[in-house]
């Protein structure tokens, strides 16, 4: 058997976590740049707010009560941290899949409601995050029996156990509800009469297989009841990752355009450490923003492959400005850049040969930096290339504190 963990509202609940006057108030947390929804309370869904949602169209709801926030992503990390450590506290076979999620494997437990009942309890008492937790024999079914548990929080109280015997539940869900159904999947399986989750676990496997490749075959086994995903897979890995940003206000000169450059290569190089990873090539990206009819258009994109694997921020920081050394041209206003690492590899797969060799304690120097970085705060220590007054970063209006990051931003209790 195996539990999904999903924190509700996550990105709200964190917010409402030291602001007890958001409770029960419609919150709309937005993108970068306060650009558009990206998390929704209840409250907000019940406006009809869908996810995406441009926030100019979404202003006139002020007057209904809906609050908007700047999204504070060292705040939802630190709180993730809370909610996975407490998991694992509780059970030993936990596997993070984002964020606000995790697997957990229940085979040694005997009872699973109720093991379910008390770690939602745990949770909300260790963290003040609400959480609903799924249960079923797959890990495909558990996410289903997630779904199932917030939308009927009133009968299940947020957790819910399935079995093999779940057409009741695989009746409500469109195939695209599945976990691992992308939307063109859903449409090449619609043409073949497949539209609902029962449809899907009804198929023979080798013609899944035909449809969406081997893929989509562990998927309809899941639904099944066939475990075919072990606590750590997931139905597709990893391949890339990206760090982009619209500008907070446009940049013209080459020293901006480097500072974030260098800035998002560390991030890049962050998030593939943090995934056991390491890319082959680099690609950055420029662009002006295309709706200013009264600018000159220019976008452009250009890769390089490096010596060998990395995650070393160094290495990717150097690739990438000496692409933007390339690429940039004087008299354009940019408002977007980002960086792209490619060709990822497990690290402990690396391969290296007499005249390509890594940084000398590259991994213990990355190390001590991530950990650092984690014990006191984003950016505590980082590369004098990201630069130091960063006039071009995203907008935030209405960020909250950093609570739990950041000593100025301790709450502070009035005696009177």
């Amino acid at each position: 058997m195996f539990a999904l963990v999903d924190c509700n509202n996550f990105y709200a609940s964190c917010e409402r976590l030291f602001r007890p006057d958001l409770r029960n108030k419609p919150i709309a947390v937005l993108s970068n740049n306060d650009g558009c929804a990206i998390a929704r309370s209840e409250e907000a869904k019940a406006l009809g707010i869908p996810m995406g949602a441009p926030a100019f169209k979404i202003r006139h709801l002020k007057a209904r009560g809906l609050i908007t926030m700047s999204c504070n992503f060292p705040l939802y990390a630190d709180l993730s941290n809370r909610v996975m450590q407490t998991l694992k506290d509780e059970s030993p076979d936990v596997s993070v899949y984002s964020i606000d999620e995790a697997f957990i494997n229940l085979n040694k437990i005997k009872d699973p409601l109720n093991f379910g009942l008390s770690l939602k309890k745990t949770v909300e008492r260790n963290t003040g995050i609400s959480i609903s937790i799924g249960i079923g024999p797959t890990k495909t079914l558990s996410k289903a029996a997630n779904r199932y548990a917030k939308k009927n929080n009133n009968k299940t109280n947020y957790v819910y156990v399935i079995d093999k015997n779940c057409t009741h539940l695989l009746n409500t869900m469109d195939t695209q509800d599945v976990w691992g159904i992308a939307q063109g999947l859903g449409k090449r399986l619609a043409l073949c009469n497949i539209f609902t989750a029962t449809d899907l676990a009804l198929m023979k496997p080798y013609k899944a297989r035909r449809i969406g490749g081997v893929g989509l075959e562990r998927i309809v086994r899941e639904l099944k009841g066939i475990s075919c995903l072990s606590l750590d897979e997931t139905p597709s890995g990893t391949k890339s990752i990206m760090v982009s940003r619209t500008f907070g206000q446009l940049q013209t000169h080459f020293e901006g355009l480097s500072q974030s450059i260098a800035m998002f290569a560390a991030r890049v190089s962050e998030k593939a450490r943090s995934k056991k990873r390491e890319g082959q090539y680099v690609t950055i990206f420029l662009r002006t923003n295309k709706h200013r009819k009264q600018d000159r258009q220019y976008h452009v994109s250009l890769s390089t492959s490096l010596k060998h694997p990395s995650a070393d921020t160094r290495d990717i920081c150097h690739a990438a400005l000496t692409l933007l050394k390339k690429i940039y041209k004087p008299g354009f206003n940019y408002n977007k850049a980002g960086v792209l690492l490619t060709a990822l590899t497990p690290k402990e797969g690396r391969q290296f040969n007499l005249l390509s060799q890594p940084r000398i304690k590259s991994d213990e120097l990355m190390d001590a930096i991530d950990k650092i970085n984690f014990i006191n705060g984003k950016e505590t220590i980082r590369f004098a290339t990201s630069g130091v007054h960063r006039k071009w970063k995203m907008k935030q209006n209405n960020l909250s504190p950093a609570y739990t990051t950041r000593w100025s931003d301790l709450p502070k209790a009035l005696v009177k």
